[in-house]
């Protein structure tokens, strides 16, 4: 978990040199985005940090700290295992992104709005049609957006 608090760190503070390459605070059209692999941590002594606190604090500081914020899916689980594993599906897929850019909205199966349309074997039906497109694709989902507003 050390080291992917800091590439996300690292990430985040990006945009400060960005932004010092556009003359002032906050204005770099910044995105960053992929599998960043928040499954939170599991310590000794239930001391565990679970996934959702993982992303609320990257939440908490990309928007205090550097102006950016975390993109809304139409799923929130972007991974899976086949059906036949132990270790089911997770939402670990993730885009950070200034928070003055502007994004197409999409609706996800309770009609409600995201920023990014997940696509791939969270759209296929049946166990098998699942486990088919992850062996001939990958077991992460595809996140599409479309930037409408610099």
């Amino acid at each position: 978990m050390g080291l992917r608090d800091d590439m996300i760190e690292k990430a985040m503070k990006f945009r400060h040199t960005l932004d010092k390459a556009y003359g002032g605070h906050h204005k770099a059209n910044y995105i960053f985005l992929g599998d960043l692999n928040t499954m939170g941590m599991d310590y000794p002594f239930q001391k565990n940090i679970e996934p959702k606190f993982e992303l609320q604090k990257w939440d908490k500081i990309g928007k205090k700290t550097f102006g950016m914020q975390r993109l809304r899916k139409t799923s929130e689980e972007t991974w899976s295992s086949l059906s036949t594993s132990k270790l089911g599906k997770a939402n670990l897929d993730h885009a950070y992104v200034a928070e003055h850019l502007k994004f197409t909205k999409f609706k996800n199966t309770a009609n409600e709005e995201a920023e990014i349309d997940v696509r791939g074997w969270v759209n296929e039906k049946s166990d098998s049609e699942k486990d088919n497109w992850i062996k001939c694709y990958s077991d992460h989902s595809l996140l599409y957006f479309e930037v409408q507003k610099i």
